[in-house]
């Protein structure tokens, strides 16, 4: 398996989401390259850590998670410029700084529908 770390800021809060008949929780990163470049990347993580995520994945703080890249797109943005969305399942995850959170919620690799 192809495993990549991916650190950045979040653009919004962390939401719950059902994907079929799985919970999970879905948040997007902003990776900062240099001043003028920025990569987009769409997570998403199964199991039962999806409420702990939700609960302290806030918009603007900054995080690392760990796992698969399962798309790469390339499209126009809206002002009609190339760029590309990346989409990223996660399987382990570094809480942001200065929270407290319940760890009891732990990933459930099992609960991964692949």
């Amino acid at each position: 398996m192809f495993n990549c770390t991916i650190t950045g800021n979040l653009t919004g809060d962390a939401e719950f989401a059902q994907v079929g008949a799985y919970d999970t929780a879905k948040f997007t990163i902003a990776v900062n390259h240099n001043k003028d470049e920025v990569s987009y990347v769409s997570c998403t993580i199964f199991g039962k850590a999806w409420s702990s995520v939700v609960d302290s994945f806030k918009k603007g703080l900054k995080v690392t998670v760990h796992g698969k890249v399962t798309g790469l797109y390339n499209y126009m943005n809206k002002e009609n410029e190339p760029a590309s969305k990346i989409n990223f399942n996660v399987t382990d995850f570094d809480y942001p700084h200065n929270i407290k959170v319940n760890k009891q919620a732990t990933l459930d690799s099992a609960a991964i529908p692949f």
